[in-house]
């Protein structure tokens, strides 16, 4: 996307921008004044609907190449698993509003469904619906242990749209629950329960909808966001904009405008990595640029995830959208220093890093 100066210049420009932007910052909002705001998150009820994924980890050491074959052999070491996709949505969202309820669908061929309950919060209700062609959606990534070096991954998973009759039944239920939702967020990871008939059903009936499509290996150039006929709030990745848009090189503030525009969205973010998120207001069209505050981290799956879940109630909450972004980046550094979705982001820790932040 950037040739080498212009990475070097944007990652100069953004350690720069950094202790500025914190000195301006602390001048327009305290520490307690953004905790009072996020504790006040608690009363809101959310819906969460989406792909429900496995992530699955195992452990690997390269030994070399295969006598015999052209491949690496490695030593296995051990292996673990946590929810992903939007069952690592809904505990996040968990630690920060009191009632969380949770639509999916899982693979009759092999549910998981006993990990998974495990797994999820005990303020999360669910509502699972099976389908029989499928199991539920396992992501098995090898990775070297020491730096977590990510080496190849497995999808088992069959990403064709539901079938009718499960989609009928979907339909009918969303229909009779979702007006009771104050927050509808949607993480569409592409994998087939997302029909076309549920997104126009969520689009027309849910009062706010906070929405990302998540691009993948299995579906580049197949799920971008103008795929929603509505989405009052948007936070994506810079790729998955310029998936969206077409665009390997247009000015990004452009291509924002125009898919939020195309979208309906007022409000859009726009994560960007280590250059921060770029976030749009378009009532007021007005960009804020917030830089990142990660030193590094250890993996980046699931902070996309952890940064939609926390961001998406303080915008139905009405909080200000440079604050919005500002508690999303402190999201994101706090989301890459954990392990894939081992754990999921809690508000004390948030409003520790926060008041550290803010109070320096």
């Amino acid at each position: 996307m950037y040739n080498s100066d212009q990475k070097f210049n944007s990652l100069h420009s953004h350690f720069q921008q950094y202790p500025s932007f914190l000195k301006e910052f602390r001048q327009k909002y305290s520490s307690e004044y953004v905790a009072d705001k996020i504790k006040n998150l608690w009363n809101i009820k959310v819906l969460v609907i989406g792909d429900a994924i496995i992530d699955e980890y195992h452990y690997c050491y390269a030994m070399g190449k295969s006598s015999k074959e052209n491949v690496i052999a490695v030593n296995f070491i051990r292996d673990e698993a946590f929810v992903g996709g939007i069952l690592a949505c809904a505990n996040h969202l968990a630690g920060f509003c009191g009632e969380v309820h949770l639509v999916s669908c899982l693979g009759a061929m092999d549910t998981k469904e006993n990990f998974i309950v495990e797994k999820l919060k005990s303020n999360i209700t669910t509502k699972f619906f099976y389908r029989n062609d499928a199991p539920t959606t396992v992501k098995r990534r090898f990775v070297e242990p020491t730096f977590l070096n990510k080496m190849f991954e497995i999808y088992y998973f069959n990403d064709r749209d539901l079938p009718v009759s499960i989609e009928q039944q979907v339909c009918a239920y969303l229909t009779e629950i979702i007006q009771d939702y104050d927050l509808v967020l949607v993480a569409d990871s592409g994998h087939g329960f997302l029909t076309k008939k549920l997104r126009s059903l969520i689009s027309e009936k849910a009062k706010f909808i906070a929405l990302n499509t998540q691009t993948n290996a299995a579906n580049i150039g197949f799920n971008p966001v103008t795929k929603y006929l509505r989405a009052d709030y948007v936070c994506i990745d810079e790729p998955e904009l310029r998936s969206a848009s077409r665009s390997k090189f247009g000015e990004i503030k452009d291509l924002i405008t125009a898919v939020a525009e195309r979208t309906h969205s007022k409000y859009f973010i726009v994560t960007r990595g280590h250059l921060g998120s770029l976030v749009y207001e378009r009532g007021q069209r007005k960009f804020y640029e917030i830089p990142a505050f990660a030193q590094g981290g250890v993996d980046r799956v699931g902070a996309g995830n952890a940064y939609l879940s926390v961001t998406a109630p303080c915008v139905l909450a009405g909080l200000p959208m440079d604050l919005v972004g500002f508690i999303g980046n402190a999201v994101g550094a706090l989301a890459v220093n954990i392990v894939g979705n081992r754990e999921s982001v809690e508000s004390t820790v948030l409003l520790e890093s926060i008041t550290g932040l803010l109070n320096v």
